[in-house]
Order: structure tokens, then sequence, then C-alpha cells
């Protein structure tokens, strides 16, 4: 069954894997591939395989928040091309590879709060055009390199999507502040004195 090859809680009937608080070393391998939710939050996962969500084409909701991960492979989500909902907080992400999230045109929800981003690449939320809901607070802006300007003004077009937390629906922009306390959507190649590209 679900349960003895993943050691999960699994609801087949919803379409449901929960692993929480697992003590997981990597994404199980046997999660049943019709899966629509998966739960692998506070399992201590600190690394993702690059091809560990590849068969799971239907999954909608991923849930990777509150654990160690520090980055994610390139590929990592290229195939979950039905997610509507990803959960990033609470992880030490330092910073994000280019396209990472460009497979994921159905998504709505993204947070990405209580990480270490410093910044975001170029182009990164671009591709996101159902976006509704990103949250963004509390991570490590550097709010003094080039970087930083396409994540600004990006959070100013976008700023009614952008929520001060993860239970309520408020926009909350200015929530989103540089590691040296500058709100991050304030940030221009001005204020960067012109030395931008």
């Amino acid at each position: 069954t679900c349960e003895t090859v993943t050691g999960c809680t699994c609801n087949e009937g919803k379409k449901e894997v929960n692993c929480q608080y697992k003590g997981l070393k990597a994404v199980p391998s046997e999660i049943p591939a019709d899966t629509t939710k998966l739960v692998l939050m506070s399992t201590g996962l600190k690394h993702i395989s690059p091809t560990a969500f590849n068969h799971l084409r239907d999954l909608q909701r991923l849930e990777l928040d509150s654990n160690q991960l520090e980055s994610l492979p390139e590929a990592a989500f290229d195939q979950l091309v039905n997610l509507k909902e990803l959960y990033l907080l609470n992880n030490q992400l330092k910073s994000l590879l280019p396209g990472v999230f460009d497979r994921l045109t159905k998504l709505t929800l993204l947070y990405l709060s209580t990480n270490q981003l410093q910044s975001v690449p170029h182009g990164a939320f671009d591709r996101l055009g159902k976006l509704r809901t990103i949250t963004l607070y509390s991570n490590q802006f550097d709010c003094s390199r080039c970087e930083i300007l396409y994540l600004a003004e990006w959070i100013k077009t976008n700023a009614n999507k952008v929520k001060a937390n993860d239970v309520d629906d408020t926009p909350q922009a200015d929530g989103v502040t540089c590691s040296d306390g500058k709100v991050v959507r304030t940030v221009t190649n001005e204020t960067l004195k012109y030395e931008c590209p």
C-alpha cells in the first residue's frame, strides 16, 4: 500500500500523502503518481533530488515548509505542470536558480517567506501568470546590489499579490524589507547611485 512504501499517511480517496514530522533524508520515491496533495512539512529535509517530483504531474499542492532546505535543484518543479500551491516558507533558502518556477504556469500561491534569500533571479516570477498570492517577508534581501532591482520592480507592479502573512489575505507590499530595514520596492537605480547596467 501507499503507507507501506512511503512510510507516510495516505488518504487514497482524497489523493493526499502526508509525511509531516517523519524525519526524512529524502522525498519518498514511491509516492503514488495520482497524488494531488503532498505534505512534506517539518520532515527535516535538507536536500531535494532533481527528480524527486518528476512522476507527480497531477500534484496541485506541495508543502515543503519548515524544513532545512538551503537550495532547490534546477529542474525540481519542471514536471509539476498542474501545481497551484507551493509552500517553501521557513527554510534556509539562500538563493533561487534562474527558471526554477518557470514551468509552474498554473501556480496561484507561492510562499517564500522566512528564508535567507538575498535576491531573486531576474524574471523569477515572470511566467507565473496565474499567481494571486506570494509571501516574501523575513528574508535577507540585499538592497545595495543591482540584483534587487528586478524584485523591487516586480513588487511595485504586483503589490496586490504580496501578502503580509500566510493566514490573512491583506496585501502588504511594504512588509518585504531589505536586510538594512529599507522597503524593497522603494529601491531604484537612482537609490543605487545609477551603478546598474
